[in-house]
């Protein structure tokens, strides 16, 4: 599934990157990543307590999800607006699809826990494939701007959400299970690490529009489609996987196995990936883009800096949230925060070297403010101490 999904985000990208302009598929990739960012702060943990609790999606839940949702929309639609200049309309468009998704992302997280794994999934990655379709849309001339783009992609949301939602509520009224309360600070230390966890991801589309330019982060999103999507793919399919299995996990052995388990697939897969984005990433984004878009072999090498350095930072986290105590969590938590900080430093020490050398920064800053939480989950993998052994 992830891996469709991924293929569906890198064709999108790639078409709609030969079809718009620079600056409109610029913008488009902007809102994107804000979107990202915004969503995952806006339901204030809940949809990854969903993940943990048997908790019903009913008014009780639902009314401050929407609150929460609505006042993270407001000021990610304000900070937009001030810092990057955007059209208003893709700005109104930005605060819907914000609450839409952060809609969507809880029912994910509800059918995730009901057992419906693959809906669950079809679900989560339901942006990639509304991203294609809006690409086809501008291959057949329906689509030509970026504004034009945004509000179809905010469409292709409300459609999901509500069929989505739809589901779920059909599922829950069928299916008996003990109701649990909602704890809220639980829910705090979830959304910390889901936000910080966004927010790295989607670092580098924020951070580009401020230290270089527009077409910097256009030529960053052909980059991502080419040679940082099988990364984002991996770490997805690893961090999901991992996470449940740590969650079934009934000793620190079992979950130590499962843990290298997913490393070896990583390891295989990110020489792989490495491999074709050298090899294959600058020649494909030249003919791909018509021309338009230039990969140079140090950018992609950049890139394979920083998507393994991302599956890098996720594999401890995915550890955390599947097994962690609520003390755990906090100090996850603070740990990703410091890993954000880590990729805004790298960021503006590599960014005069141009995109490649904030690329590479950012994977850096990144990989060397991991090492706390990696503290954090080698603690969770510690063998118990039994009774009358040295």
């Amino acid at each position: 599934m992830f891996a469709f999904s991924g293929a569906a985000f890198a064709a999108g990208n790639l078409l709609l990157a030969l079809k718009l302009s620079t600056t409109d598929y610029g913008s488009f990739a902007l809102v994107v990543a804000v979107l990202v960012l915004s969503s995952s702060i806006a339901p204030l943990g809940l949809d990854q307590l969903m993940l943990r609790r048997h908790i019903p999606l009913n008014r009780r839940a639902l009314m401050p999800l929407l609150a929460s949702a609505t006042a993270i929309a407001v000021i990610a639609a304000a900070f937009t607006l001030y810092a990057y200049k955007l059209e208003i309309i893709e700005i109104v468009a930005l605060a819907l699809a914000t609450v839409t998704a952060a809609v969507l992302r809880t029912v994910a997280g509800s059918l995730r826990r009901h057992g419906y794994a693959m809906t669950a999934n079809m679900v989560d990655t339901s942006s990639d494939w509304i991203i294609l379709l809006l690409s086809l849309l501008a291959v057949v001339g329906v689509i030509s701007t970026g504004t034009a783009a945004t509000v179809g992609y905010l469409i292709g949301l409300m459609l999901v959400t509500l069929a989505g939602a739809a589901l779920l509520r059909h599922l829950e009224r069928n299916v008996k299970f003990r109701v649990e309360r909602i704890d809220f600070r639980e829910a705090g230390s979830l959304l910390g690490i889901a936000a910080a966890g966004a927010a790295l991801v989607q670092l580098e589309r924020l951070l580009i529009p401020l230290l270089l330019t527009l077409a910097d982060l256009a030529t960053f999103a052909v980059l991502a489609a080419v040679a940082i999507a099988p990364f984002r793919v991996m770490g997805a399919g690893i961090v999901t996987s991992l996470a449940q299995q740590i969650r079934r996990a009934h000793s620190p052995e079992a979950r130590r196995k499962a843990l290298l388990h997913e490393t070896q697939i990583f390891v295989g897969l990110s020489a792989l990936a490495c491999l074709f984005v050298l090899v294959v990433g600058p020649w494909a984004a030249d003919v791909l883009t018509g021309g338009k878009y230039q990969v140079s072999l140090l950018l992609a090498a950049a890139a394979c800096i920083n998507g393994v350095g991302k599956v890098l930072q996720a594999l401890p986290r995915a550890v955390i949230v599947g097994g962690g105590t609520p003390r755990d969590l906090h100090g996850a938590n603070m740990s990703i925060w410091l890993c954000v900080l880590g990729t805004v430093v790298g960021s503006v020490i590599g960014y005069p070297a141009g995109l490649a050398g904030l690329v590479a920064g950012a994977a850096i800053g990144n990989i060397v403010a991991t090492l706390p939480l990696a503290i954090i989950a080698r603690r969770m993998l510690r063998p118990v101490d039994q009774p009358g052994l040295a």
